[in-house]
């Protein structure tokens, strides 16, 4: 019986506690220690996974990605982001009174990871040492927060994005001299290598910016074997606005044509794909003609290729056009930017082991200048730009490391005419530098901000400001106003106020009335004071508005001065997804201790669950009474055509406009032609006849006030050599009145609103690939090539 006792609580557990079979108790109990909220990580895009970086630019738009967990239930807030000098010490956007904060409203459904995408503005003269995040709810109650170490890339360092199905295959991108750029004088250190390449793994969701703002800090995108879909649509037009400011795309073989097809990148490839082909070491000959010495590049197995049939405005680079065929590589312009294709896989280990790939990765992928390594003791070497002098230490140059490109961001000043030496060089300096007498010495500690940077310092927001501060139109109200204000105010209150009681015999009412009459005095000095000035909500714009040939979308630059008389707080709204605004730096100085107001600059999703991005505002942008308020703000604008340039016969060219824009003092110019086109009015087409520019300088813009804006300067800015390609063609004109997508609240008067068009047409062609000097040398001293 005993035994048959035993085995019936064997078999029935006794009087131990069954373990659920489910597992649903222990999840309830792990559940109830989870905290409410969970954030994950606070990083910024393009983001390959991998590292939690939160690696910011100076004078850039950063992309971030915030993922957080809602435990107990949905909930619904507001995320809100800054950056931070240190704890408590919020950033300053430059010498303006103003601080900014990103807000946008947010929807965390329970138990599910949301990725919340947010925008960061790290100001060109600062030091961020924190990004920090925070979700309040409905009430204003903190649900959570996060702080993330900021981490800054230099001025000549930018992002390189690896788009590949097997992205392994470039795990040796950062080991190659283009990327890393190797300096024996400063060896580790981390601020001297050109690209952070990010690889970004196949099957995940693409941590890639939304926005054309998002993709200044990335200069190479390589893209062998992606889906397309992979992308976001908002990603992907993103991806064509930088492609047509400047960016680079590399496109690898032998699968992405056909992976690419259909796709929003197929307009733009430079070639098809016509059928596999194999590809051995008698085809690879050719690419030696791109490097130093004539190491040839040998396969002991062809590889697998692709046909290119180019399509049209492709080309070969020049020091291969004799030799590819059919050819192994092309490349097109798109815009500024630019496609080159290859029919091999840059994956290959045969490729990325040939001594001279990275001469080759340079001059014919990457499209930079010659390189030159330099000989030091002890066997080291370090690297300079070839038509740099060997024997002088400068600095990394970021015009070398990244063409994206914007007119109001990155063309130069005009030379300043000087006497002597000294104020010569202060001359250069200011070109180079963008810099300004009046700023403070706290921020001429910074270098700019280098090329695509957003910077109140450049030529064109130097120009743009001086422009709205002569044409303002507010002046206080001269000294005869207020001696006849003050003279009818005493004549009403004591002798006019007597006389009528007198009359009506009522005498002791005069000082019952006279509180009236002050108080109507007031309210009547105002009224005529506003009425002298002209307004009491007023606002003046200079717009820059940059075109790109063959491109549909067009950037514009608004350079906003708001007045007010009596002092408000203004909200201005765009109705661009992809439009960023700051306050702008009116040329008074903050004096110390001065009070600092923040501004939000908050954007609306498209659905309360979406990150499809909607309306933008900047909120609570104060303007003190009888004061001028200035914002920066940058859209890009859907057109149905931009402005077309068709070359004739001889050095006749004929030019449609298929914006919605008249142009006005229109001209076409070059470095060594011009000509004059007048006014130009949307669906027109015009043929004109270009000249040496020399002989139509002084004709080309006889007219340059419009809407009482003087941009005599912008124009001189827009139609210098300097800032104008050397074979290319651009045109130059004015555009009169609003640009619409911008609202203002409480609405103002528009007083003074006019835009400079700056269209690029043509860039010209290519040119050959700059070849390396000599080789990285093994050991010992470099070997100069015969």
């Amino acid at each position: 019986m005993a035994l048959l006792i035993c085995a019936g609580l064997l078999t029935s557990g006794g009087c131990r506690k069954r373990a659920p079979a489910d597992g649903t108790a222990k999840d309830k109990l792990k559940a109830e220690t989870k905290p409410d909220f969970e954030p994950q990580k606070f990083v910024t895009r393009p983001n390959d996974g991998v590292r939690s970086e939160m690696a910011l630019k100076r004078g850039h738009w950063s992309s971030t990605d915030l993922e957080a967990i809602a435990n107990r239930g949905d909930a619904r807030g507001q995320l809100t982001a800054q950056l931070f000098d240190g704890p408590g010490v919020p950033i300053d956007v430059g010498p303006t009174p103003f601080r900014v904060v990103f807000a946008r409203p947010v929807v965390l459904a329970k138990g599910q990871l949301r990725q919340i995408e947010a925008s960061l503005y790290c100001p060109a003269y600062t030091d961020p040492k924190q990004a920090v995040s925070r979700m309040a709810g409905d009430q204003g109650r903190e649900l959570f927060g996060t702080r993330s170490p900021v981490s800054l890339l230099d001025r000549h360092q930018w992002y390189f994005v690896v788009l590949a199905r097997q992205g392994d295959r470039y795990r040796f991108l950062p080991d190659l001299d283009s990327i890393r750029a190797p300096d024996a004088e400063h060896p580790g250190d981390e601020r001297v290598p050109h690209y952070r390449v990010r690889i970004m793994a196949p099957g995940t969701r693409l941590e890639l910016a939304p926005s054309g703002q998002g993709w200044t800090s990335t200069a190479y995108v390589l893209w062998d074997d992606r889906e397309p879909s992979d992308l976001s649509a908002d990603q992907q037009q993103a991806m064509l606005d930088w492609l047509h400011w400047g960016g680079q795309l590399i496109v690898s073989g032998p699968e992405t044509l056909s992976t690419l097809r259909g796709s929003f990148l197929e307009p733009h490839l430079p070639a098809s794909a016509g059928g596999t082909a194999e590809i051995d070491s008698a085809a690879l000959a050719p690419l030696v003609a791109l490097t130093p010495y004539d190491e040839p590049l040998r396969v002991y197995k062809p590889w697998s290729g692709v046909k290119l049939i180019p399509k049209p405005g492709a080309t070969c680079p020049q020091k291969l056009q004799q030799d590819f065929k059919p050819p192994l590589l092309l490349e097109r312009r798109v815009g500024r930017g630019r496609v080159v294709v290859t029919a091999f896989s840059l994956g290959e280990r045969k490729l990325r082991e040939w001594p001279e790939f990275d001469a080759f990765f340079n001059a014919c992928l990457l499209r930079r200048v010659g390189r030159r390594y330099v000989d030091l003791v002890d066997g080291l070497s370090t690297i300079r730009w070839s038509d740099w002098d060997p024997d002088s230490r400068l600095p990394p140059d970021p015009a070398r490391t990244s063409q994206v490109r914007y007119f109001s961001r990155d063309a130069h000043e005009l030379p300043k005419r000087k006497t002597n030496e000294s104020e010569q060089s202060d001359a250069n300096e200011n070109a180079s530098g963008n810099r300004t007498d009046w700023y403070s010495d706290e921020y001429q500690a910074f270098a700019p901000p280098g090329v695509a940077g957003w910077d109140d310092l450049s030529a064109v927001s130097n120009a743009a400001r001086d422009a709205l501060r002569e044409a303002a139109g507010i002046t206080v109200p001269p000294a005869s106003f207020v001696f006849w204000a003050l003279a009818l105010y005493l004549t009403a209150l004591v002798p006019v106020n007597w006389l009528v009681f007198k009359l009506v015999g009522r005498v002791e009412w005069a000082w019952a009335a006279a509180p009236v009459v002050a108080l109507a005095g007031a309210v009547g000095v105002i009224w005529s004071a506003q009425l002298n000035i002209g307004f009491s909500h007023a606002h003046s714009e200079v717009g820059i508005i940059e075109l790109q040939p063959d491109c549909d979308r067009a950037h514009l630059t608004r350079y906003t001065a708001i007045y007010s008389s009596l002092g408000a707080s203004y909200r201005l709204q765009f109705d661009d997804p992809s439009a960023v605004a700051l306050p702008f730096f009116t040329g008074v100085q903050v004096l110390a201790g001065q009070h600092r107001d923040t501004v939000k600059l908050r954007r609306l999703p498209a659905a309360a669950d979406d990150d499809r991005a909607g309306l933008v505002s900047l909120d609570g942008f104060q303007v003190a009474s009888n004061s001028t308020g200035m914002v920066h703000s940058e859209q890009t604008l859907p057109l149905t055509g931009g402005i077309r340039l068709v070359r004739l016969s001889g050095r006749r060219c004929r030019l449609e406009n298929r914006t919605p824009w008249k142009v006005e003092h229109a001209a076409l110019v070059g470095q060594q032609e011009s000509a004059i086109v007048g006014t130009f009015g949307p669906g027109e087409q015009r043929e004109v006849s270009l000249v040496d520019q020399s002989a139509a300088d002084e004709r080309l813009f006889p007219s340059t006030t419009i809407e009482g804006l003087d941009l005599r300067k912008l124009i001189a800015i827009a139609t210098a050599k300097s800032n104008l390609e050397s074979d290319g063609l651009c045109l130059v004109g004015l555009v009169a009145g609003p640009i619409p997508g911008l609202e203002i609240e409480p609405a103002t008067v528009p007083a003074h609103i006019a835009n400079l068009v700056m269209a690029h047409l043509d860039y010209g062609p290519l040119g050959a690939p700059n070849v390396d000097k000599n080789v990285r040398p093994a050991a010992g001293p470099i070997q100069q090539p015969e």
